[in-house]
């Protein structure tokens, strides 16, 4: 750490290690081909390639169903 990269006042410092194993779980081995198709808009144009084979542009419709929230017993 540099002079010019303090820590606030009052801040304490944590070093943190992540295994490059537990990186790949977590981010994914198509990670930067999902992060292309995602930026894209729907209807424009993928790259060619095999990931890109039968998927489409845009960030997926993701419809969640709460309903089984509203009856449990809690």
């Amino acid at each position: 750490m540099s002079s010019g990269d303090s820590p606030k006042f009052g801040t304490q410092l944590v070093p943190v290690v992540q295994a490059p194993t537990e990186y790949k779980r977590l981010v994914g081995i198509n990670s930067a081909f999902k992060e292309w198709q995602y930026k894209l808009k729907r209807g424009e144009k993928l790259p060619r390639g095999k990931y890109f084979n039968g998927k489409k542009a845009g960030k997926p419709l993701i419809i969640m169903d709460e309903a089984w929230s509203f009856f449990s017993k809690s």
